[in-house]
């Protein structure tokens, strides 16, 4: 499944759950084995995205996800196996984010057992925590498809799905850019790049007292302190964080961990993305990427030598 056709077998998906909510707040009908009346949760986007894989003219062989979706997977498409999980087959390996979703389909090379499809939800990122929460999906989720990269999973494609209503968009502080909408017979064209810069280390002008050098880009403690500035260039579609808390957030992806290292590491990582964005009819917008394969450090003096499987990120990480 090229990226173009993983986006309109969402949209599509995410277009049938919008024909049972009026505001992509309530459901005003049943859907997908959810009562009407009932509050769109997460896990409702989920089966959204999972409703358009499921359907016939898609080339997926396997899903991995709730078990609440597979009987409604096998009422659209009978010959598509479904797996609550994939974490037997994959105990060896550590991994910093489990996938909401996970899939297969006809162009996967590795073992059976393995999806070559990684794919994470959220929904609610006009707001910065979950933003943030979906910017450290994006972060970790890199880090895991290196790893396995080195560890004999290739291939993995790993996409991210946001969501925000229209009306909260109005705000536009975070993840939205000055793109047109996808076609909707949209291709590779019509595709765009978005940068991340992550600086995770304290700057001067945040008036650490004792800090005597800049690590990185904390400039502000938080993103309504006197003086902030937004973290999103829509313009050049680069997203730069800058304050204390979303670092943490994108760090401990939504908990409250803390890293040795977390804000004293200098340097900047820059990751990249292939995106489409579009709305469904005039009430929520939906934000759809796929992490490119290769990664920028600079400022760092981090070398491959004394680094795991010779990769410098993993030196650099907090």
């Amino acid at each position: 499944m090229e990226f173009v056709d993983f986006i309109q077998a969402v949209r599509s998906g995410i277009t049938n759950m919008m024909q049972s909510s009026e505001d992509g707040e309530y459901l005003n009908d049943d859907f997908w084995g959810y009562d009407n009346g009932g509050k769109m949760i997460e896990n409702i986007f989920n089966s959204g995205i999972i409703s358009g894989l499921s359907e016939p003219s898609t080339t997926v062989s396997k899903i991995f996800c709730a078990v609440h979706d597979h009987e409604q997977i096998q009422s659209v498409n009978a010959s598509i196996e479904c797996s609550t999980s994939f974490e037997p087959n994959a105990a060896r390996f550590m991994f910093h984010k489990k996938p909401d979703i996970c899939m297969r389909d006809n162009d996967a090379t590795t073992g059976n057992e393995w999806p070559n499809w990684f794919i994470q939800v959220k929904k609610g990122v006009n707001s910065h925590v979950k933003a943030a929460q979906a910017l450290g999906d994006f972060l970790w989720g890199f880090v895991d498809k290196r790893y396995l990269n080195h560890n004999g999973i290739n291939n993995l494609n790993y996409a991210f799905v946001w969501f925000e209503t229209v009306d909260k968009r109005k705000e536009d502080r975070w993840l939205h850019f000055d793109v047109p909408n996808f076609p909707l017979e949209g291709s590779v064209e019509d595709l765009r790049q978005m940068t991340l810069e992550y600086s995770p280390g304290y700057h001067l002008d945040l008036g650490i007292q004792g800090l005597s050098q800049s690590y990185g880009n904390i400039r502000f403690q938080r993103c309504n302190s006197p003086g902030a500035t937004s973290w999103t260039n829509r313009s050049a579609r680069v997203v730069r964080p800058n304050n204390y808390s979303v670092v943490k957030q994108m760090l401990g992806t939504g908990t409250n961990s803390s890293y040795i290292r977390m804000f004293r590491q200098e340097g900047t990582l820059k990751l990249t993305s292939q995106f489409a964005q579009f709305t469904v009819g005039e009430t929520l917008c939906v934000y759809i990427h796929l992490l490119n394969p290769d990664y920028e450090l600079e400022d760092s003096d981090i070398t491959p030598e004394n680094s795991p499987y010779n990769e410098r990120l993993f030196r650099w990480m907090p």
